[in-house]
């Protein structure tokens, strides 16, 4: 099932489209529910499973809205002094949110911290243009890479933050994928041609050479990595980190696997769906197979968020 968002492409109205993601062949997926506010520019959305919220970021007023994510109540509006808050990340055992800009405003290089269940803000950690967010549940780490602050560590029980790991550097081209099983954290990199493995816990970095692509999503049931936009032979890659092989899927044909730059795993029926920026059409994969399909949507957008215990996707339509 889709949950529905306003769509970057709506200004005067925008919604968020929830849908549920069922067992049932990918076409039969159906909208659920709407979030509309008037004006409502989204630029990330995230889940707070254990609080039932869903929380999504408006550019438009630089803040966070909150809905109950099973109903789509609105519960409340968070500012966060961000120019937009593009990545949104939960910490689902101690109710944080992590907020971050992904843009050139260097007075926005930092991190929000906000209280899930009162909204207020905790505080901000300096991070660096660019910063993209992603977490380890289990581990307890948020990850942040950003071009001036490099690849860290914060400990969301303290918020403290490692020192940066050696090799890893932000850039607009790069996004990142955790696996809560092994613990490593996948980094996509389409400047330099290789995909970068960083272990959690010894922060350890493998790189995997040939795998240029500028997003990457994580199914940490088979252990492998879906590698977007990957070039100059595939619109994906699928890389297998238990026998080190890589796969070829949706080639040239897979309308939003060009400029998909985000994907979503949903363990309960094997799916990966795919963000598009541009073109419209959401890429359901089917890992069991690799197939896939195409859902046409109203305009583009690069964000989505997987609420795994009722099966349902959160898009921007």
């Amino acid at each position: 099932m889709f949950v529905r968002l306003p769509g970057r492409a709506h200004i005067a109205t925008c919604s968020l489209l929830l849908v549920p993601l069922l067992p049932a062949p990918a076409r039969a997926q159906a909208l659920v529910g709407t979030i509309a506010r008037s004006g409502m520019k989204p630029t990330a959305v995230a889940v707070w499973e254990a609080g039932n919220r869903a929380f999504i970021a408006d550019s438009s007023v630089r803040q966070i809205h909150e809905y109950t994510s099973d109903t789509l109540q609105y519960v409340r509006s968070v500012s966060v002094d961000l120019a937009s808050a593009d990545h949104l990340v939960v910490d689902e055992a101690r109710g944080k949110l992590y907020a971050s800009h992904f843009g050139v405003d260097l007075s926005s290089g930092k991190v929000a911290v906000v209280d899930a269940s009162t909204g207020t803000v905790l505080k901000y950690i300096p991070a660096g243009t660019f910063t993209g967010l992603a977490i380890d549940q289990g581990l307890g780490k948020v990850y942040a890479l950003s071009v001036q602050g490099g690849f860290v560590q914060i400990d969301t029980a303290t918020d403290q933050v490692s020192a940066p790991v050696p090799g890893v550097t932000g850039n607009i081209y790069r996004t990142m994928a955790v696996n809560p099983v092994t613990h490593e954290v996948f980094i996509s990199n389409f400047q330099y041609d290789e995909l970068d493995i960083v272990d959690g816990v010894t922060l350890a970095r493998t790189v995997v050479p040939g795998l240029r692509g500028l997003g990457v999503g994580l199914n940490w049931v088979d252990n492998k990595a879906y590698i977007m936009y990957s070039v100059p032979t595939s619109t994906f890659k699928v890389y297998n980190r238990a026998t080190g092989t890589i796969t070829n899927i949706c080639q040239t044909s897979c309308s939003s696997g060009s400029d998909a730059t985000f994907a979503a795993y949903n363990p309960k029926n094997k799916r990966m769906y795919t963000s598009s920026e541009i073109v419209g059409y959401a890429t359901v994969i089917n890992s069991a197979d690799e197939s896939w399909v195409n859902i046409p949507r109203e305009g583009g957008n690069d964000i989505l968020a997987v609420r795994h215990s009722s099966g349902r996707v959160y898009y921007p339509f």
